[in-house]
């Protein structure tokens, strides 16, 4: 039963589930009726490689594997006979399913009831997340199975290591993007929660990814496209202006990283707007409305985000510590790469800010009222 834990440690009453999961099925109603279930663009890649599988034509890549576990699950959808529009059915329950664990991680420093139940109402109206559920992508499935996995490894103990690598293999089979969870516990394990033996198994671990992806990079055309760094594009697809700081011009023969080291100013400039884009969900090619609703809605959860860091780093450093490493690392793919028109690769890094920002609200609740009190779990 969801959010039964918390419950059970009066942190949350069965009315405040009952209010939770309204707000997020509300959400997911308007957004569905509003856009319908999307399978086109990148859906459609997933659901007709999933169709190639079963009748037997599957053009095998290194690059594939890394959605295969989201691929698999369409599989078994048309084995049944199902729609592949019946995978929004799945995508809404695991959305169900993340919520309750936002909430359970999130009560490891938050101890009072109204900040919690706040917290899940903003995750559950965050429009930045729940927009995607209706969409047949990768993203959101990604972000969910994250979310649950970041509680297990935050709350695992000596014996039940299992968790966590049990999302460490599956995170890289969902999005490429996996392979940073393993870093995150990589770092977890080397410094903010020593285990030594841990930490030589993940590097170990890591290495094999490394070269899985760079397999993947070198040997599977059309996985990685150059130009979105030759052409100096911030956003994938849309020119910048930055080529206008060129020192060296391209040469033929020229790698990637050479022609970004051979011109500073621009790769500089190019990194840091990239950054900021991480962040910032307006587009130049979006209605005024669209980018006042989505950076209006990425700001507050940004601002609380911030009060809750500055308070998580008094009351527990380690949890600040290694939420800010998953924020950092998560940036790392918009940034080297580019960033997705539609905003879709910060996912992730949102995973981290809104744990964050549901430590900002107790902050501030405690302050205004003189109540509550975010302390670390002995789990952590």
């Amino acid at each position: 039963m969801f959010l039964s834990s918390l419950e059970k440690q009066g942190l949350l009453t069965s009315k405040d589930r009952i209010l939770v999961y309204s707000i997020w099925g509300a959400v997911q109603v308007v957004f569905l009726v509003s856009f319908g279930i999307n399978d086109h663009w990148d859906a459609y890649r997933y659901i007709s490689t999933a169709q190639d599988i079963v009748t037997g034509h599957w053009d095998r890549r290194w690059n594939t594997g890394f959605y295969s576990a989201y691929i698999f699950v369409h599989v078994l959808l048309r084995l049944a006979g199902l729609p592949a529009k019946c995978m929004y059915v799945i995508q809404l329950l695991l959305s169900a399913v993340a919520l309750d664990y936002f909430m359970r991680t999130l009560s490891l420093w938050v101890r009072s009831r109204m900040p919690l139940l706040i917290s899940g109402i903003l995750y559950a109206i965050c429009v930045n997340i729940q927009q995607w559920v209706s969409i047949l992508f990768t993203d959101p499935v990604f972000f969910d199975v994250q979310t649950i996995a970041i509680y297990y490894l935050l709350t695992e103990r000596d014996g039940r290591m299992v968790r966590s690598w049990i999302f460490m293999i599956l995170l890289p089979l969902i999005r490429p993007t996996g392979v940073l969870f393993s870093v995150i516990a990589f770092v977890y394990w080397l410094v903010v929660s020593p285990r030594w033996r841990r930490s030589v198994t993940a590097g170990i671990w890591l290495l094999f990814l490394g070269v899985w992806v760079y397999l993947a990079l070198t040997r599977d055309q059309g996985f990685f496209f150059p130009n979105h760094n030759l052409e100096a594009n911030v956003i994938c697809g849309y020119p910048s202006g930055l080529l206008g700081d060129l020192r060296v011009q391209y040469r033929e023969g020229m790698s990637v990283i050479d022609f970004l080291w051979a011109n500073p100013k621009m790769t500089g400039r190019l990194f840091v707007e990239r950054l900021f884009k991480s962040f910032s969900m307006s587009r130049s090619f979006y209605s005024s409305l669209h980018n006042w609703v989505v950076e209006g809605d990425a700001m507050l959860y940004y601002l609380l985000a911030v009060i809750g860091f500055v308070g998580l780093l008094k009351t527990d450093t380690r949890a600040g510590l290694i939420l800010a490493v998953g924020v950092g690392v998560f940036c790392v793919p918009c940034v080297v790469f580019c960033v997705d028109s539609m905003g879709r690769f910060s996912l992730p890094v949102f995973c981290f800010v809104l744990l964050f920002a549901g430590v900002g609200v107790s902050n501030i609740y405690r302050w205004i009222t003189g109540k509550g009190q975010n302390f670390p779990d002995e789990n952590f």
